[in-house]
């Protein structure tokens, strides 16, 4: 259960294991009953638990366990803008574009080298109902790279116009500075109407809005044209939520 992790990795930060002391769900005050996650008390309480613990590594986020940041990577496969067929590929079906973004984001999560914790969503859009802007889950920990690489602190860092570094490092541990598909500004919302039919194209008579991950600055996210959405491989921006 989260709950017993959070309230064990907060002892441990704290020393408490150094003394021999054990610890049971009835050694925690305040605990609300029925002690169960998907309660709303118990969420809470497990919220704050976990602001504690990140509270106490008060370093940089290098030194900072898993619960105290979330990852973000660079795909290590590329595609071309037919999305949806990608991603169907996979097993992911009956998808919107970036529903299948989202999927194969998830899917290079779970399936690298070693899986890596959480939901992933991709850093795309076609409209400004699905852009980051609008579905990201805002309010966190830092993002940052494998090696805990400082990416950015929160959304407004994010949406900043510069990162702390280029988002370089794929799923699998290697380093790829290549174009990625995107169709969003640095804010985080859609850039325009380029995004190869709604992510279902590979014809070379339609076009993506890109970014290229070689650069922490604006053009990592929109580098202020676009690309044939027959060329691959282009990659995606993968974000823990």
């Amino acid at each position: 259960m989260k709950l017993l992790a959070i309230v064990g990795s907060i002892l441990i930060a704290q020393g408490a294991f150094a003394s021999g002391i054990s610890i049971s769900t009835d050694s925690v005050t305040g605990l609300p009953e029925p002690m169960q996650d998907s309660d709303a008390a118990t969420k809470s309480y497990v919220d704050r638990l976990e602001t504690e613990l990140c509270a106490l590594y008060e370093l940089t986020a290098s030194t900072k366990p898993d619960l105290c940041v979330r990852y973000v990577f660079i795909s290590a496969q590329g595609f071309t803008g037919a999305l949806v067929s990608e991603a169907a590929a996979i097993g992911s079906t009956g998808l919107s574009g970036v529903e299948a973004a989202d999927a194969l984001c998830q899917y290079a999560a779970d399936n690298a080298i070693n899986p890596l914790p959480g939901s992933y969503k991709a850093w795309i859009a076609i409209d400004n109902t699905d852009d980051p802007e609008s579905r990201f889950t805002r309010e966190g920990q830092p993002w940052v790279l494998f090696d805990h690489t400082l990416i950015a602190n929160d959304w407004a860092d994010l949406t900043d116009g510069i990162l702390g570094m280029r988002i370089e490092q794929t799923e699998i541990g290697s380093n790829n500075t290549d174009s990625v598909w995107t169709n969003v500004n640095i804010d985080g919302a859609v850039t325009g109407s380029s995004h190869c039919n709604g992510w279902t194209s590979d014809q070379s008579g339609d076009f993506g809005t890109w970014g290229h991950a070689d650069t922490h600055l604006a053009g990592w996210t929109e580098m202020g044209e676009t690309k044939l959405c027959s060329d691959q491989p282009v990659h995606l921006y993968c974000f823990q939520q």
